[in-house]
């Protein structure tokens, strides 16, 4: 699940929110936010909470999301897990989503700079 739009004033102290936006009907609990040291580009917090009552009131798991604010716009990726919380398949999926004109994360090395403009935004693996 990926959403962007204009980003709030302060987006670590609205990321739980933010990621509560995705799926209204459900309940967040026991959420936390980090914010990430040193990222890429702009500024990302990781959020972490237990849900229930989604997809239907049956549901229920461990939701993780990376909220990222960038050149005045806010960036969500989410991914909920019914079971054990995949590490590998977060952190792949949120690498594939790089805005436009923010440095590509698999380039780096390469010191290739900003994506070309007009360049496709989020993907998924």
């Amino acid at each position: 699940m990926v959403a962007n739009g204009t980003a709030p004033v302060d987006v670590r102290s609205s990321a739980v929110e933010l990621v509560r936006s995705i799926r209204p009907n459900a309940t967040l609990t026991n959420p936390s936010t980090t914010e990430l040291q040193d990222p890429p580009y702009g500024r990302h917090f990781e959020v972490v909470a237990n849900y229930d009552n989604w997809p239907d009131g049956a549901g229920r798991g461990t939701v993780r999301a990376r909220v990222v604010e960038f050149n005045g716009s806010v960036f969500i990726s989410a991914v909920y897990f019914d079971d054990d919380v995949d590490t590998a398949l977060f952190d792949r999926f949120v690498a594939e989503i790089v805005p436009v004109g923010a440095p590509d994360p698999t380039r780096l090395s390469e010191d290739a700079g900003p994506a070309a403009p007009g360049a496709a935004v989020p993907t998924a693996p």
